[in-house]
């Protein structure tokens, strides 16, 4: 079984800061949540132990555990990920590359391309 998990869903369980650390370090992706959490975990290090054994509480009934799939986090973030996406597409370099150093796919980097080659284009009018 795989959740989701957003920001007010996380904020809820283990608390806002904790939250917003988890979703800094992880958002956007997977991750998998023990049901019984050792004091070394990285969940443990990263959000304090009270927080990372909430979550586990909260996600991970049942004997093994749980995947969780996160959100991004906040939704300020979008216009951050933008800049920093058009800012590398006009520093040049692979889709791949681009892709990989901000942890997005290359479909994200090629859209981004022509985003650019159109508002690049002074032939062509705009509509809005």
């Amino acid at each position: 079984m795989s959740d989701y998990l957003d920001l007010a869903t996380l904020s809820e369980i283990c608390g806002a800061g904790p939250a917003l650390k988890l979703l800094a370090e992880k958002g956007g992706g997977r991750i998998y949540v023990p049901s019984q959490l050792p004091d070394d975990h990285w969940l443990v290090a990263l959000l304090g132990s009270s927080a990372a054994r909430a979550l586990s509480a909260h996600v991970a009934t049942g004997h093994g555990g749980a995947q969780v799939e996160l959100s991004r986090g906040p939704a300020g973030r979008f216009t951050e990920y933008r800049a920093q996406l058009a800012s590398e597409v006009a520093k040049g370099g692979s889709a791949v590359e681009i892709a990989r150093r901000l942890r997005i796919t290359e479909r994200s980097v090629r859209r981004a391309r022509r985003r650019q080659r159109a508002a690049d284009d002074k032939r062509q009018g705009r509509l809005f």
